[in-house]
């Protein structure tokens, strides 16, 4: 019993994560290669190749962002997060 209320709560909160995941992924890179794939018309597998492709070009993007702001190797994952969602 106490398995199932925790398996019902925390797909409960996954529920709310999403959500506020997704408004604020909408702000960054990852979330403009979803809007112009939609504003295009693409729909299933079209849609998801056009992601894949606009996210590997936005993570290119930041990585040449954090190499000319000189940003160190401990420090680059932190920088690329920041840079992918905005």
């Amino acid at each position: 019993m106490t398995r199932f209320l925790f398996v019902l709560g925390v797909v409960g909160g996954l529920a709310g994560v999403q959500a506020t995941a997704a408004s604020a992924a909408l702000a960054g890179k990852l979330g403009s290669c979803r809007t112009d794939g939609v504003a295009k018309g693409l729909k299933g597998d079209d849609l998801k190749t056009f992601m894949k492709t606009c996210k590997v070009d936005a993570r290119k993007a930041c990585i040449d962002e954090a190499k000319a702001a000189k940003t160190a190797k401990p420090d680059m994952h932190t920088y690329l997060k920041t840079c992918m969602r905005g």
